[in-house]
């Protein structure tokens, strides 16, 4: 029986991976507010940077664009600049679709702003480089669990980042050689603070249809639909979750209510397609 992985569900959401390589990268503007006390930095080991550079495959010409930029950054003084061609760093990378170095550069951003919106985004980034690229998973899932640990630090009560985090120790388990009951439990914590945290309904949704644990799925999801009654990602995993169960015509029924507000004609064919292949197994 087929599952739909969170891949598989962002691909579904977003249109296609063209469309969810724009979703990839959000991109932080060179004026954000910088923070008057700076953080002191945690310190980084080297062999981390190299790991992550050794994954990044450039041609000659573009290593050398690089290597001018980053010349540039090391001679400059005023934070403004540094953020000018660190932009420029990141447009670059992103040409290049250079997931690795693009987060790379992202946390230098975020070591300047030294804010919680841009230590989210380099969590988010290095997060999603994790789920999509052939990176070295153990380096960059301790990237993105580091950034979002700068956030909790600078905000403790921020729960998007105390989600992301759980997240992180959940999927990144394996990478990271841990249980991923650390996670579960940090998710458990937000939803402790906010029953109706989408983002960790969802979640915990989710990973109790990893875990075959149906009836709490449905439980979850269902009150994401009650607090959001037009949540895609929802509709799919309850669609993939009846599936899963052998209700295909209940997992038919969760993939056209899906479908019904949904406006993007790639999109739209996208679902025709799944809705197909559904019936077939019907």
């Amino acid at each position: 029986m087929k599952k739909l992985n969170k891949a598989q569900v962002a691909t579904i959401l977003f249109g296609g991976f063209f469309i969810f390589i724009l979703f990839l990268f959000p991109k932080l503007s060179s004026d954000d507010q910088m923070v008057t006390e700076v953080m002191a930095e945690k310190p980084v080991e080297d062999s981390h940077n190299h790991d992550l550079r050794e994954s990044v495959s450039l041609s000659d010409s573009a290593k050398q664009i690089v290597a001018d930029l980053e010349n540039q950054l090391s001679n400059v003084k005023s934070s403004e600049e540094k953020l000018i061609i660190l932009d420029s760093l990141i447009n670059f990378a992103s040409s290049e679709k250079q997931p690795v170095l693009m987060a790379d550069f992202f946390k230098e951003k975020a070591k300047i702003l030294q804010s919680e919106d841009a230590w989210m985004q380099t969590g988010d980034i290095f997060f999603k480089t994790f789920r999509f690229s052939d990176a070295d998973g153990h380096v960059v899932i301790e990237e993105a669990i580091n950034s979002y640990e700068e956030v909790l630090a600078l905000n403790p009560n921020n729960l998007a980042a105390k989600t992301a985090l759980g997240v992180c120790y959940v999927e990144g388990a394996g990478a990271l050689g841990e249980a991923p009951m650390k996670g579960i439990g940090l998710l458990m914590e937000v939803l402790a603070i906010d029953s109706n945290n989408i983002d960790a309904l969802i979640n915990l949704g989710y990973f109790s249809i990893q875990s075959t644990q149906y009836d709490k799925a449905i439980e979850r999801f269902n009150k994401v639909l009650e607090v959001d009654p037009e949540n895609a990602e929802a509709y799919l995993y309850m669609t993939d979750l009846y599936v899963q169960m052998g209700d295909i015509e209940k997992g038919l029924s969760y993939l056209g209510r899906y479908k019904s507000f949904q406006k993007d004609p790639l999109v739209v064919a996208q679902v025709d397609a799944y809705i197909e292949e559904l019936k077939i197994k019907k």
